[in-house]
């Protein structure tokens, strides 16, 4: 229960819920269990003109309806990782997949961070919300084609990568490795944070410093310093090629390691110098397609059905959302 609802009862939060939805819009009120506080509430809600319905077995029931999109005993899609190191424009390159019809899960859009120490992009969704919107996104994909993802760690900023999903993403047959020259991976860096170095240049600064700070530990005592001291002297591409070399390259190689399938097939596809995203996408997809020629493609499954999560109760719906 809310601490609103503890605070003022569930008229309270009732008054809150429609405070936040416009009027007649349907609302679906759950609660852990979904007994009867959701019903109370819903009830409130209808008295005030909302179309409220209740998720039915609550919070948990639909966590574990999520979870089950992942479930390997299920048919689920082929993921192709899309790897490499930091800079090398796996974001860009994913965005250009996406741009010419390839299906792409986007977990940094959807976390709003660039998924390192410095990517924020305040504020991020809680776990829970995290977890909803993966597994929302995950239903609108079709099964019998490829889904790209990042190369991702466990966690996005502070956003925990769903484990079901995660652990797929470990054990995927094929990674697309992105490779480029320094020069590339530092362009691509002053790049991509060059629009949050303009907008506040001084705030922009002090995120870099904090998130220094946060990695000293890896980084050591010398180099944080050297770090903050290209900081000082603005140099931001000497200070950008130090934090690759001293530090994400080589978190990506012990990232690497930890991979739980050795078996996966690991393509190497190189980007030019100045980079070009779509040039890097179309080498994707055409490593990938020889690769699959090369060992014949599997025949695509076909995709399984599911619920709808929210339902208005009538007879013969699905058992998640009914009027209580």
């Amino acid at each position: 229960m809310s601490k609103l609802a503890k605070k003022g009862g569930l008229g309270a939060l009732a008054a809150r819920a429609a405070g936040d939805a416009a009027a007649g819009a349907r609302v679906c009120v759950h609660c852990w269990r979904g007994g009867l506080r959701s019903g109370a509430v819903a009830w409130l809600l209808r008295r005030r003109g909302f179309d409220a319905v209740v998720l039915r077995g609550g919070h948990r029931a639909y966590r574990a309806h999520l979870r089950s999109l992942w479930d390997p005993r299920a048919p689920q899609p082929r993921l192709v990782v899309v790897g490499g190191r930091t800079g090398v424009g796996k974001t860009r390159a994913l965005g250009a997949l996406a741009a010419a019809g390839r299906q792409v899960l986007d977990l940094e859009a959807l976390a709003k961070h660039r998924g390192s120490a410095f990517g924020w992009r305040a504020p991020q969704p809680t776990n829970e919300a995290y977890e909803s919107l993966c597994g929302l996104a995950w239903r609108s994909l079709d099964t019998s084609r490829d889904v790209f993802v990042e190369d991702e760690e466990g966690h996005v900023g502070t956003a925990l990568v769903p484990p079901p999903l995660y652990e797929l993403m470990r054990l995927a047959p094929v990674v697309l490795k992105i490779e480029c020259a320094y020069e590339t991976r530092v362009a691509n860096l002053l790049e991509d944070y060059a629009e949050d170095a303009a907008r506040d240049p001084g705030a922009f600064d002090g995120r870099l410093r904090d998130a220094t700070r946060k990695v000293s530990k890896r980084l050591g005592g010398d180099r944080t310093a050297e770090a903050l001291a290209l900081l000082d002297a603005r140099d931001l591409a000497g200070y950008a090629r130090l934090l690759l070399e001293r530090y994400y390259d080589k978190l990506y190689d012990k990232h690497l390691a930890a991979r739980a399938r050795t078996d996966a097939a690991v393509l190497d596809v190189d980007a030019a110098h100045p980079f070009d995203a779509r040039a890097v996408a179309a080498g994707l997809v055409a490593a990938l397609d020889a690769h699959d020629a090369a060992r014949g493609a599997a025949a695509p499954r076909a995709p399984p059905a599911f619920d709808d999560a929210v339902d208005d109760g009538d007879k013969g719906g699905p058992p998640w959302c009914a009027p209580s």
